[in-house]
């Protein structure tokens, strides 16, 4: 589901903001019928408005009355129940009340616009809602929102999820890192044999500390035990591997036997190296990504800092 940003920074991660879905803000079936026609009928008196207000113009009037059905046409399909209460709920006027200048009735279809676009967004997507916009104010759920902020909001969610990507792709490499190194001294340790139990190889050097060999109490601080190479050669290696099969049976090996069960641990550990470099290559791109997006986020808060500072040396602040 699409996500928009609640803008509240999130106290259970401590970075980003609360993630919220874009799903309106839970109306009935009723309800949101109810909402469809009043956001209908203020699009509708809007539209009516900005069309009234050029035939003022032409006429060279300077106020008229909302009334005056000479000026202000009114399209079909909006009974005048729906639209006085639309017009009153919003602008704060009586249909039939007094004229408005062309500036008055200007603030009223923004207005008009401006509460059209924050009940569209109270809807669910599937039924005409969504993220709305008028005049520059954006709308979620209801809730009213600027651009910078939006762009802000999810800027720094995006840049939590690729900080969370990163973490989990140097977490990966370090987990690998340990797996290959105690894999690694098994392997050299079984190749200066000629026959052994896998097992017992694994135990003595990947598993448990120096001379306490299936004490649970020694165990290695990045300890890897027999369950887990059994698990990598069956899934390197497949069903048929000979080093999975012996430490299954917890079997001793020799000749040939004994060096394909070491072949196999060697696979292992270069398919994990395999896995380190890919995951090395998708660190490097999320990297860019995230330096990226620090420099669009930096070059707009800038831009806005900049344009702020320039309205204020010409109006002269």
């Amino acid at each position: 589901m699409a996500t928009a940003v609640n803008m509240r920074l999130s106290a259970e991660t401590n970075r980003g903001f609360d993630p919220t879905p874009v799903a309106g803000t839970g109306l009935s079936t009723a309800q949101q019928a109810t909402v469809k026609t009043r956001l209908a009928a203020q699009e509708s008196i809007a539209q009516a408005i900005l069309q009234a207000m050029s035939r003022a113009r032409g006429a060279g009037l300077t106020a008229f009355r909302p009334s005056d059905a000479q000026v202000l046409v009114m399209p079909g399909g909006i009974s005048d129940a729906v639209r006085d209460a639309a017009f009153a709920d919003v602008v704060g006027r009586a249909w039939s009340g007094s004229e408005l200048s062309l500036a008055q009735w200007a603030e009223a279809a923004n207005s008009l616009l401006q509460a059209s676009a924050r009940d569209r967004s109270s809807l669910p997507p599937g039924n005409g809602g969504g993220v709305s916009a008028a005049n520059g104010t954006w709308y979620v759920n209801g809730q009213a929102f600027s651009l910078g902020e939006l762009f802000v909001a999810t800027r720094v969610n995006t840049y939590a999820s690729l900080d969370a990507l990163l973490q989990g792709s140097m977490n990966t490499i370090a987990a690998n890192n340990r797996l290959v190194n105690r894999l690694n001294a098994t392997l050299e340790a079984g190749r200066a044999l000629s026959s052994g139990n896998p097992r017992a190889l694994v135990a003595a050097y990947a598993t448990y500390q120096a001379g306490r060999v299936w004490d649970p109490a020694y165990l290695l601080p990045d300890s890897v035990d027999w369950t887990v190479v059994r698990s990598l050669a069956l899934a390197v290696v497949g069903s048929n591997s000979v080093l999975a099969s012996s430490l299954t049976a917890d079997s001793t090996l020799s000749g040939e036997n004994w060096k394909q069960a070491l072949e196999e641990l060697s696979a292992v550990i270069s398919s994990k190296t395999a896995d380190n470099q890919i995951a090395q290559q998708r660190m490097e791109s999320v990297m860019n990504v995230r330096t990226n997006l620090l420099d669009g986020l930096s070059n707009l808060l800038k831009g806005q800092q900049n344009m702020a500072s320039g309205l204020n040396r010409n109006l002269g602040a």
